[in-house]
């Protein structure tokens, strides 16, 4: 049982006897410098991309916790399970350690495991930048000493 970790209405949170998992994006990073390239067919375009790196948490609950979040870990190391990353520009970099993080929930400590996923994608947009077809001046190269 996998849920969004923010959800538009707050769903009542499993039983402390249930195993659950709430997942989430926490971090976006985008990397300096992104490229961005000038199309001049047509009326012209750029052509805009830039890495990111993408930082997801998940929080597992229930009596098998830790027993799940080892077993996610493990799994996002099998090339297989990754393949359906690749298409959209996402790659794996790293999975963290497990973290207790108990919770009191109605004055019951709930147990709980969190682990911070790493990713990187990359992005590319593009921008209707039209190209310079003429314009009313004229550009004197001359160099004057």
């Amino acid at each position: 049982m996998v849920r969004p970790r923010w959800q538009p209405t707050a769903p009542k949170q499993p039983e402390p006897s249930v195993n659950w998992c709430a997942i989430g994006v926490t971090h976006i990073d985008p990397d300096d410098y992104p490229v961005e390239v000038h199309d001049g067919t047509g009326n012209g375009q750029d052509d805009y991309a830039v890495h990111e790196a993408l930082l997801v948490l998940a929080s597992f609950y229930g009596p098998n916790a830790m027993s799940f979040c080892k077993v996610m870990r493990d799994g996002l190391y099998i090339a297989q399970n990754r393949e359906a990353l690749t298409p959209q520009g996402i790659t794996l970099t790293d999975v963290g350690k497990p973290v207790a993080a108990p919770e009191l929930v109605n004055q019951q400590w709930i147990r709980r495991y969190d682990v911070e996923i790493r990713f990187r994608r990359k992005v590319e947009r593009t921008y209707p930048i039209l190209n310079i077809l003429s314009a009313p001046f004229e550009i004197d190269t001359d160099t004057h000493a």
